[in-house]
C-alpha cells in the first residue's frame, strides 16, 4: 500500500528565510485544504459506515424474527406429524405410492357410481312424471276417484287394454 502524499514535492528550495516561510505558509495551507478535504471524505464513509451497521442491525433482527418463526414452524410440524399407528402415517415411500393409487381407484369407483346414480335418478324422474301422467289421465276416465290413487298394476293394466281400444 503506498503512502499518501500531500501537496506537491518540493523540488524548488528558496534562498531567503522570507522564501521558506512564505513556502512553508503555501503548503500548510495546502495541508489544511487537504486535511479539510480528507476529513468530508471520512464524515461522508461514516454515515455510509453508520447507515450498513443500521442495515445490518434490522438484518439480524428479521434473521432472529424468521430463525424463532422457522423453530415454531419445525415445533409445529412435529407436532402434526403422524406417528406410527396413525391413519396417515406411511413408513416407506412405497406405502404411500400404494395408497395413492388406491385412493385414485376409489375416485374413479366413485365416479362410475355417481354416473349410475345419476343415470338412475333420471329415470326415476322421468317415471315418476308418467306415473303422474297417467294418473290424471285415470282420474279423467272414472269421475268422483280424483282423490283416489289407483294401484299401479291396476293402471298399467287399464293403461294397455286403452291403448287396444284406441286400434
Amino acid at each position: 500500500m503506498s503512502e499518501r502524499k500531500y501537496g506537491p514535492e518540493i523540488t524548488d528550495y528558496p534562498d531567503t528565510k522570507e522564501g521558506w516561510r512564505q513556502q512553508a505558509q503555501d503548503r500548510a495551507k495546502q495541508l489544511a485544504t487537504q486535511i479539510l478535504m480528507d476529513n468530508a471524505v471520512i464524515r461522508e464513509w461514516s454515515a455510509e459506515v453508520d447507515s450498513l451497521r443500521a442495515a445490518i442491525a434490522r438484518l439480524n433482527t428479521e434473521l432472529a424474527a424468521k430463525e424463532a418463526d422457522a423453530a415454531l414452524d419445525k415445533a409445529e410440524l412435529s407436532r402434526i406429524r403422524p406417528k406410527r399407528g396413525d391413519p396417515y402415517f406411511h413408513s416407506t415411500v412405497e406405502e404411500w405410492a400404494a395408497e395413492c393409487r388406491q385412493t385414485a381407484d376409489l375416485r374413479a369407483e366413485l365416479a362410475a357410481v355417481t354416473k349410475d346414480r345419476d343415470e338412475l335418478s333420471a329415470l326415476i324422474e322421468k317415471q315418476h312424471s308418467r306415473v303422474i301422467k297417467a294418473i290424471r289421465l285415470w282420474r279423467k276416465a272414472h269421475p268422483g276417484n280424483e282423490l283416489t290413487w289407483p294401484d299401479l298394476g291396476a293402471l298399467i293394466e287399464w293403461l294397455i287394454e286403452r291403448k287396444g281400444a284406441a286400434k
